[in-house]
């Protein structure tokens, strides 16, 4: 019986490193598959157009932002969050664009009502973009549902007035956190100070919010109806590959980059329109697992076996 035991044990174990293989390889299959499907989707044309457009509605929208949360909290505080997220969207080009946002803070009194709607617009003009974008990527999708073009109008505006409350409340807690006196705590045997805690805390409140904004674009922003879990699971896959692109281009920008030579005036321009380009192919990247996610759970195969092809005409 002990005999018996121990060989079921070590088969097992040997079992083991056999299934984590196989799942590796399906991984890999899907991998590919996305990334064929995603060039076939023209995905870098898509990802070009929305990062180009984000670049027009980036600092309207932090401008928008600033304006409402300014109402009641203080400016100085929030552009210090502002610079604090810049600096991890863009390496290197957060000082230049919050000085941006500070000569804007000094000279908003002259923007008007005309001037905060033209200022509203091009802050949404982006999600418009992406809305247009997914629709390539859902073309196919099996379940569409109709929408109005009031609604789809009035989502960008929606998005802006969630992350208005959310750097409300990020602001807010950053200013209580600051007020609390130093304390030092105990972590598994290490010496960890509140700010550092805190640090961790943010960090990790930030992954997650992450996910959850991504996986609300693509259970919001296609035509077609993306269910809870699948919109899910691609928000998480964006985000990890956003946070594994994150670090590679920092450390690009900080010890290889000759952006600055070669392009002068012109690379705060550059290096922002490469990261929003960058952050357009993830996400449409997201977005393609998720369609081929759909394709074979609507042919009833598995999620690592490819959908039949269709012969479908292109866009």
């Amino acid at each position: 019986m002990a005999a018996t035991r121990d060989g079921a044990a070590l088969k097992s174990t040997m079992e083991y490193p056999r299934a984590a293989g196989v799942t590796v390889a399906r991984l890999i299959r899907f991998g590919r598959r996305v990334v064929r499907n995603f060039f076939g989707n023209k995905g870098l044309l898509l990802a070009g157009a929305v990062g180009y457009n984000a670049l027009l509605s980036m600092l309207p929208l932090a401008a928008v932002l600033l304006v409402v949360v300014s109402t009641l909290l203080d400016v100085e505080l929030i552009l210090q969050i502002i610079q604090l997220e810049l600096a991890v969207v863009l390496p290197g080009q957060a000082d230049m664009l919050s000085g941006a946002l500070a000569t804007f803070v000094e000279e908003r009194e002259f923007v008007g009502g005309i001037g905060f709607a033209i200022l509203l617009f091009f802050s949404s003009i982006a999600f418009r973009m992406l809305e247009d974008a997914m629709g390539v990527i859902f073309r196919h999708h099996q379940r569409h549902k109709q929408r109005h073009p009031v609604i789809s109008a009035l989502i960008p505006f929606v998005y802006i007035g969630v992350m208005a409350i959310v750097l409300f409340f990020v602001t807010l807690l950053t200013a209580i956190l600051q007020s609390r006196p130093a304390r030092v705590f105990d972590v598994f045997g290490r010496q960890v100070g509140f700010e550092e805690l805190s640090g961790w805390g943010f960090d990790v409140f930030g992954f997650l919010s992450l996910i959850v904004i991504l996986g609300s674009f693509y259970r919001v922003m296609p035509v077609a109806t993306v269910r809870l879990k699948l919109a899910l699971i691609g928000g998480t896959v964006a985000a990890l590959l956003w946070e594994i692109v994150l670090r590679s281009v920092v450390w690009y920008f900080a010890n290889l980059s000759l952006v600055n030579v070669i392009y002068g005036s012109l690379a705060t321009v550059v290096v922002v329109l490469l990261c929003m380009e960058i952050a357009a192919v993830i996400i449409l990247l997201g977005a393609q697992v998720i369609a081929e996610l759909e394709k074979s759970a609507e042919a009833g195969m598995q999620w690592w076996e490819p959908a039949p092809a269709r012969h479908e005409s292109s866009f």
